[in-house]
């Protein structure tokens, strides 16, 4: 129940924020946006045990950055014949980049921490 109350906090927050934007963002990518926005929130969300991780929120923002461009390209194809298409392909593809984005990250630290000269904490992960 705490999740969920966060989560729509967070779509308040942030629908309230694009509204004082002192800029518009062009109609042609404003439903990619707002797909993307709802989709990346939901994977945060799902994933809150990673919030202390830089790698999580790298491999977010590029997720968010592949969901917008593969949202923009195929929504106006898939419009015209599924209504909820663009939400669907942009959770999948969202899903997809940021875990395959997360363990690669994850990998090459945790490999960088191994091959480093400098102690480091056991405690810590990535």
């Amino acid at each position: 129940m705490v999740v969920e109350n966060s989560l729509v906090a967070a779509y308040a927050f942030g629908f309230l924020i694009y509204h004082l934007l002192p800029f518009r963002i062009p109609r042609d990518w404003e439903e990619a946006a707002v797909v993307t926005f709802l989709c990346t929130v939901t994977i945060g969300f799902m994933f809150q045990e990673f919030w202390k991780r830089l790698s999580f929120w790298v491999s977010l923002a590029i997720a968010a950055l592949a969901q917008l461009r593969v949202i923009k390209v195929l929504n106006l194809r898939a419009q015209r014949h599924y209504k909820n298409a663009s939400i669907l392909v942009g959770f999948a593809v969202g899903l997809l980049v940021w875990g395959a984005t997360f363990m690669l990250l994850r990998r090459v630290l945790s490999e960088s921490d191994a091959n480093s000269d400098f102690p480091t904490n056991s405690n810590e992960s990535f």
